[in-house]
């Protein structure tokens, strides 16, 4: 295990150890020495519910998807086991405060995530499938500590050697008995826990407004995109139009990919969408005006909508750059009677139809000409597919900044997990 100081970087107050230098009165304990295993239960998803029950039950999928480092049992919904099912199951024995739920098997390397369970008061929790369940011995632990150590890289890559499988990787109980654990002293503990859960803190609050801005953001398109909410200063009709009326060129890309990319135009792909505009190929890669004239390639202008007419039908972007791309998109050329923005807007809420529309057995797909003759329905007037584009673009600033100011949380976060889980940093004298 790396990840504490290196030697040269070891001095007064830090000692070398087997997994590195850490703090002279830090321990590392074998797994064996820190936990007990206790007995999880086998219940799927067809056995559990959202709305009433004795019992709680921690499912793997929410462990690595829905909880974070703290399962916090007293503000958080975790699933119930089935009234009909319990008296045949339940062991009696349930999850105390500072337990861990570890998933064990993951479709990647997230095998081995964890979730420290606290506020537990008087709910009656399990651990559910596809878990290890894991109370730590008395005494060396404070609460909250864990629940970062064991999502750190610093546990987490132990785990990495141990873990097999193609499609679906795991982990084995008898494989994790020999990783080990780091064992400050009990106040700084407590002192990591609490700076990490403040920031964590930071991050959920950033989390939930982001969230709500999203949903006034889709209640306002619901009203302003279908014509229900006017905005002041607007009237007149809203028409029912075919693309082919509003659109000067659609834009179809050749079916072969190019010979090489290596050049500047970006050749971009539905990996590369990355919110409402499409400026550059993530990878990089790119064609020369040699390659686009010998394979008679299609260059997409800016202000082009590109609408996905195979693989995720109805995914949109605004071409900020010229670019070529494959043809699992076609292009949309605006013009002078519809706004690009509003238009990306419109379209972004079209994918339940277009997919309706779409034929193909194992790929779906959809021709120019069923674009061409798809209906919209638009205001007449053109000023006010701007004002609507602008109010909506204003929430997607708002959402993008506070995005950025939640990643910039979570940069800090994953700095202070490095520094104060290897004692690097000093939170006490």
């Amino acid at each position: 295990m790396n990840g504490g100081l290196s030697m040269a970087e070891m001095k007064s107050g830090y000692k070398m150890t087997d997994v590195g230098v850490i703090p002279e009165d830090w321990e590392v304990k074998e797994f064996n020495e820190t936990f007990s295993v206790i007995p999880n239960n086998s219940l799927s998803r067809d056995y559990l519910n959202t709305q009433a029950g004795e019992y709680h039950d921690i499912h793997y999928g929410d462990v690595l998807i829905k909880y974070g480092a703290l399962l916090d049992a007293g503000n958080t919904e975790i699933p119930f086991i089935n009234k009909a099912i319990t008296d045949k199951w339940v062991n009696r024995r349930i999850v105390t405060e500072g337990d861990i739920i570890m998933a064990d098997t993951a479709e990647d390397n997230t095998v081995g995530k964890c979730s420290e369970v606290i506020n537990v008061n008087h709910k009656k929790i399990v651990s559910g499938l596809h878990t290890f369940w894991l109370h730590p011995n008395e005494g060396l632990f404070e609460k909250g500590f864990l629940g970062y150590f064991m999502n750190h890289s610093l546990y987490h890559n132990q785990l990495l050697p141990l873990i097999h499988g193609t499609k679906v990787s795991s982990v084995s109980k008898n494989e994790i008995l020999g990783t080990r654990v780091f064992v400050p002293l009990k106040n700084e503990q407590t002192a990591i826990a609490t700076a990490l859960s403040d920031v964590d803190s930071l991050i959920s609050a950033l989390t939930k407004k982001i969230e709500k801005k999203k949903a006034i953001k889709q209640g306002l398109m619901q009203q302003l995109l279908t014509g229900k909410k006017r905005l002041q200063g607007f009237g007149g009709v809203w028409d029912v139009v075919q693309l082919k009326r509003i659109i000067s060129e659609f834009i179809v890309p050749m079916r072969d990919k190019p010979t090489a990319l290596t050049g500047p135009i970006p050749w971009c792909r539905i990996e590369d969408f990355d919110g409402k505009y499409l400026k550059k190929s993530l990878s990089n890669q790119g064609v020369d005006l040699n390659t686009v004239s010998q394979m008679n390639l299609k260059i997409f202008p800016v202000n082009t909508l590109l609408v996905s007419c195979s693989a995720n039908l109805g995914r949109c972007a605004i071409v900020k750059q010229k670019l070529v791309t494959n043809q699992t998109f076609i292009g949309l050329v605006p013009s002078d009677r519809i706004d690009v923005e509003f238009l990306y807007y419109k379209m972004s809420r079209e994918d339940k139809n277009l997919n309706n529309m779409a034929t193909g057995t194992t790929i779906s797909y959809l021709s120019r000409e069923q674009f061409e003759n798809y209906e919209i329905l638009i205001p007449s007037s053109k000023a006010e597919q701007t004002a609507i584009a602008n109010i909506l673009s204003d929430c997607d600033s708002e959402i993008a900044a506070l995005e950025e100011k939640r990643d910039k949380y979570q940069e800090i976060k994953q700095g202070m997990m490095q520094q104060l889980l290897t004692g690097k940093i000093r939170l006490i004298k």
